[in-house]
């Protein structure tokens, strides 16, 4: 930070200088001159630094994003950012941060945003959950903002506290659409990748399918969920284990005394499994909210919640698990991943002496085999050989669905599903933490 500060107050160099992260506060003030004065550095992410400055003719302080050195000769993340800044300078709405400018001057690429004089709903929620009238009042808001969205076209697609900003008055404003999905078409990022924040991330994000309004609708409802309890719905110690929690798992119940049995089912149906299954529309979750009285005292605060990860990119102390992976299936299948050393193997086949699926038994023998076969998948899963993993899912299939006449071997064939819907997000997860760094990985 200090060194930022010496950078913005030393005198302006009119020598070309290369383009860093040491120089980019003076060249942005370079270029900024006579428009903007830059007070100093707010924060800094994986895709922008943000820097507080003074508009010089409207005297009004604003926030300018601009895109990290690092990622200005990436193939197509100069026109991602772009687009970002013109997704949310085409949406006009009291809980949407606004945009008043565009920018490109050389290497540098930045818009200028409002600056919200206040804190992050994620900060706010280091106490605990919040009283019932506030939570309500943000709900609404930000539900309001994405329907608002939606409308357009847009869909957001990592709704989380991070980003949503509250400012003095305590209204929510919904900032950060760099992963939104926009009209016609036209994501910013790659069809089917794997993209959100996993704590926060809707069942069709889990398996990098197609999303819509419904996706941000049941982030949102995590994010309610939270808001109330002052806990996760669903956090698990591992990636895979959360991705399963958001794909099988029941809602636990909202236990809290003063919180409306109304509001609870309103979070609850938000938090459906099956899209079909939510609201129609976010404007219909604001409706009903709009029914339930909103004179709640302040709520006795829970003990805080203790969060496994550290803070990392951007702001909050939301995190994205790089660790080993556990999935449990009810109750006894063992699915997990690890990241490992990048030289690792992600390929392969059963071994020679695998255990054989075929049994002359028509069930007891395939549901041993199967089994026995289901937990080499897992075995080469906890490896990160996903490739071989998934030969073995494919091969439990074809014989448990050749004589699937119990109820055990139907269970078993639904734990191969699960099994290899987690091994194949678990690769596509790891192709995305590599980044291109210890060679291509072939996903299943």
């Amino acid at each position: 930070e200090s060194q930022a500060t010496s950078v913005l107050t030393a005198p302006l160099d009119t020598l070309a200088l290369p383009l860093n992260e040491a120089t980019l506060p003076l060249l942005l003030r370079q270029a900024l001159t006579g428009e903007y004065e830059i007070v100093r550095e707010l924060g800094r992410g994986a895709m922008a630094a943000v820097f507080l400055a003074k508009d010089v003719m409207l005297g009004r302080q604003v926030a300018i994003k601009v895109m990290s050195p690092a990622l200005v000769s990436g193939h197509g993340t100069v026109e991602r950012f772009l687009r970002e800044a013109r997704t949310v300078a085409a949406l006009s709405h009291p809980n949407v941060i606004p945009i008043y400018l565009i920018r490109r001057r050389g290497d540098l690429t930045f818009f200028v945003m409002q600056y919200i004089e206040g804190r992050s709903l994620d900060a706010l929620l280091e106490n605990g959950p919040l009283p019932i009238a506030q939570v309500i009042r943000i709900l609404r808001q930000v539900s309001d903002g994405l329907a608002y969205a939606h409308r357009r076209g847009v869909i957001h697609r990592d709704i989380k506290p991070a980003n949503v900003m509250l400012d003095g008055d305590g209204n929510a404003i919904v900032t950060d659409f760099g992963i939104a999905k926009l009209p016609e078409g036209q994501a910013l990022t790659q069809t089917g990748a794997f993209v959100g924040t996993p704590a926060y991330m809707s069942p069709e994000q889990c398996t990098a399918k197609p999303v819509t309004g419904a996706s941000d609708q049941y982030c949102l409802g995590v994010m309610a969920y939270e808001m109330i309890v002052g806990r996760l719905p669903f956090n698990g110690a591992t990636l895979m284990a959360v991705l399963y929690q958001h794909l099988h798992d029941p809602v636990p119940q909202i236990r809290r005394s003063d919180c409306p049995p109304g509001l609870a089912q309103i979070v609850l149906r938000m938090l459906e499994k099956d899209p079909q299954a939510r609201w129609p529309t976010l404007d219909e979750v604001s409706a009903a909210l709009g029914g339930i009285a909103e004179t709640a005292s302040d709520v006795v605060r829970l003990p805080k919640t203790i969060h496994s990860g550290p803070a990392a990119v951007q702001t909050g102390r939301r995190w994205i698990w790089v660790a080993a992976v556990l999935v449990a299936v009810a109750g006894s299948v063992g699915a997990a991943y690890r990241f490992r050393s990048m030289g690792a193997s992600a390929s392969g086949a059963p071994a020679a002496d695998a255990p054989s699926v075929v049994s002359p038994d028509p069930t007891a023998g395939v549901l041993v085999a199967g089994t026995r076969a289901f937990d080499s998948a897992t075995a080469r899963n906890a490896e990160g050989d996903y490739l071989a993993a998934a030969r073995w899912y494919d091969s439990v299939r074809v014989k448990v669905r050749e004589s699937a006449s119990s109820p055990q071997l139907v269970a078993l064939l639904a734990r191969v599903d699960s099994g290899a819907t987690a091994n194949a997000a678990a690769c596509q997860y790891e192709a995305r933490l590599r980044g291109g760094r210890g060679g291509i990985l072939t996903c299943p």
